[in-house]
């Protein structure tokens, strides 16, 4: 969004210095427009947090990955992983088929989980991060199954809104966010959630009839957001000033 700009890293000194002024903070999502596993110092921000008894987790792609920094993954204190391969395209969403961005990150997330056991570590937890379309309707078994196969621990669908794809005409025909709720049956994708051991979490549908709850945004009386460059944020989805 608005002229280019060279990639924003926050230097590990002033992550630091964050942290010194927020004694209480709990958790710590590091994320970002970018690719958080990216920033050369991602790991000691993430050791040094946990070492602080804070619960660090993150959002990435995970479609490449080193061997060592998988290896970082699981010894530096990361509490957990969301994978979400993202959908930059509507190709993208096209979750099953050969070659696509799920599978490539599904790749990555059996080359964790191999390194979980042989560490015999409990965390990161691993989540694969989706989005919810029509189309998956009759795919969601097949998708509860690779997510287990591959050993992550939840899958977790949300909504397909316009701000997540620049394809208006393809979040209206795919998106189930105003879907009537009697009409959407996850029972059976649950079933074979619960038998292979893996969370399953699926949004809610709104009624596009339903009257919009009038409820205040309480985001910024719950945590603190900040950009790259210190700007402090009002929200997560915010994610840059220029926004």
């Amino acid at each position: 969004v608005g002229p280019a700009k060279a990639p924003a890293l926050m230097s590990f000194e002033a992550f630091c210095a964050l942290l010194a002024e927020q004694p209480g903070l709990r958790a710590l999502e590091l994320q970002g427009a970018g690719e958080p596993l990216a920033h050369p110092r991602f790991f000691d921000m993430v050791a040094y947090a946990a070492a602080r008894g804070i619960e660090v987790t993150t959002t990435t792609t995970l479609l490449t990955i080193s061997d060592a920094r998988i290896e970082e993954c699981v010894a530096s204190g990361l509490r957990r992983i969301d994978v979400a391969p993202g959908a930059s395209d509507p190709s993208d969403c096209d979750y099953l088929r050969p070659g696509s961005k799920l599978r490539r990150a599904l790749r990555n997330v059996q080359r964790m989980r191999e390194a979980k056991q042989r560490h015999a570590a409990e965390h990161p937890e691993i989540r694969i991060v989706l989005m919810l379309l029509r189309r998956d309707l009759n795919e969601l078994r097949e998708l509860v199954r690779l997510a287990a196969e591959h050993g992550a621990d939840a899958l977790v669908f949300q909504h397909l809104w316009h701000d997540v794809s620049a394809t208006r005409r393809f979040v209206e025909a795919e998106s189930l966010l105003k879907e009537d709720p009697s009409k959407l049956d996850f029972a059976e994708a649950q079933a074979l959630a619960d038998d292979l051991g893996i969370a399953l979490s699926l949004p809610q549908a709104r009624r596009a009839d339903a009257g919009a709850a009038r409820v205040r945004c309480d985001r910024p009386w719950r945590g603190i957001y900040v950009g790259a460059s210190g700007e402090a944020l009002p929200c997560a989805r915010v994610k840059t000033p220029q926004r």
